[in-house]
C-alpha cells in the first residue's frame, strides 16, 4: 500500500467538505476562518508540481486522494492517476489507482527534450543529418527501436512500442503533437 505522508487527515479533511464528483469541485461546509465562508471552493493548486491540495491543521492533502475517499470511504490504497494527464481535472471519472510504476509511465517529456517527442533523438550521423532514432526503456534497458526519416515516424514507432508493453497506460498526445506540429510549420 502507498500512503502518502498526510493520509491520516483525509476523514477528518472529508467531514469539513463536499465533493461534485461531475465537476471535480469542493466546497467547505462551514465558515473556516475570516477570509474562508461556508460554500466557498476549497484548495489551491501548489505552483509545483501543480495539483491542487486543500489544507488542514497546517498540513496539504492532494484533492484527488480525497476525492478517491470520498467516493470509495476508503484511503486509496496506490497512487492516484489523472486519466486525461491534467493536474488539476479532480472529477471521479477522470481519476484512477494505479501502481508507481504504472504512474511512472505516463510521465511528461524530459525538460531538456529540444525536438517535443519523448523517446526520439537526432542521430549524430554525418552521411544521414536528417535521421531520427527512437528508443525506449524496457525493464531499465534502453532498447532501439530503428532509424527514421522524420521525428513524427520515430515518435510513431515509440508510441506502438510503448502501446504495446503498457496497454491503455500508455498516454500519448496525438493530437495535441499533430496542433502543434501545424502551428511551428505555419511559423516557417
Amino acid at each position: 500500500m502507498i500512503e502518502a505522508k498526510n493520509d491520516y487527515l483525509i476523514p477528518k479533511l472529508a467531514e469539513l467538505v463536499t465533493y461534485d464528483p461531475e465537476r471535480g469541485e469542493f466546497r467547505w461546509k462551514q465558515r473556516m476562518s475570516a477570509r474562508v465562508y461556508a460554500g466557498d471552493i476549497a484548495g489551491t493548486v501548489s505552483k509545483s508540481p501543480g495539483y491542487r491540495q486543500l489544507k488542514i491543521d497546517g498540513k496539504k492533502v492532494r484533492a484527488a486522494r480525497l476525492a478517491v475517499y470520498m467516493m470509495a470511504r476508503e484511503l486509496p490504497a496506490e497512487v492516484v492517476d489523472h486519466i486525461n494527464g491534467i493536474k488539476t481535472d479532480d472529477r471521479y471519472a477522470n481519476l484512477r489507482c494505479v501502481t508507481q510504476q504504472q504512474n511512472l509511465v505516463r510521465k511528461a517529456p524530459r525538460t531538456d527534450n529540444t525536438n517535443g517527442f519523448p523517446g526520439v533523438q537526432r542521430c549524430k550521423f554525418k552521411r544521414k543529418p536528417d535521421a531520427w532514432r527512437a528508443s525506449i526503456k524496457r525493464n531499465g534497458v534502453k532498447q532501439s527501436l530503428g532509424i527514421y526519416s522524420s521525428p513524427l515516424l520515430a515518435w510513431l514507432a515509440y508510441v506502438a512500442a510503448k502501446q504495446s508493453e503498457h496497454g491503455p497506460l500508455a498516454y500519448c498526445d496525438l493530437p495535441g503533437r499533430i496542433a502543434a506540429m501545424r502551428a511551428s510549420a505555419d511559423e516557417y
